[in-house]
């Protein structure tokens, strides 16, 4: 035969249905206060680095200093670039020093091989030495650069 029984079936259903609902409550209000307390985190997150990006923001001298400090980098930078660009151009490959010639332009009248240079007395074919020409720094190579104005 079955044994006593303490608690009715109707009883026991409805005190177990009460139990889950109570269960679902409570897992409803945990899941609510931990949804509440990430998103405050978030906001209170976002509301510190916006803040300190407000009170830390580079102010308009400190910007006009880090920009002029900018500009003059590059223009020391482009400087050097092009004094050793004009150096390299300026020297020959073996530096040796460049010799004077006679130079007969493109479009003279004379024959292209004739013994008497244009702007000499001397004849190309000489006994004497050619003297090495000298540089002059009167009109040095000047080179453009849109950051150099």
């Amino acid at each position: 035969m079955g044994g006593a029984k303490l608690v009715e079936n109707g009883t026991k259903y409805f005190l177990g249905n009460i139990l889950k609902r109570c269960n679902s409550k409570r897992d409803d209000y945990y899941t609510l206060r931990t949804n509440i307390t990430i998103f405050l985190g978030v906001v209170a997150a976002i509301g510190l680095v916006l803040f300190y990006r407000r009170w830390n923001r580079e102010t308009d001298d400190s910007r006009r200093t880090r920009k002029t400090r900018e500009r003059e980098y590059l223009h020391t930078k482009l400087r050097i670039y092009n004094q050793q660009h004009t150096k390299l151009s300026n020297d020959m490959i073996t530096d040796l020093p460049d010799w004077e010639r006679p130079i007969q332009p493109i479009h003279s009248n004379q024959p292209i091989h004739s013994n008497q240079p244009i702007h000499s007395n001397q004849p190309i074919h000489s006994n004497q030495p050619m003297q090495p020409f000298e540089r002059s720094n009167e009109h040095p190579v000047q080179t453009y650069s849109p950051f150099l104005s």
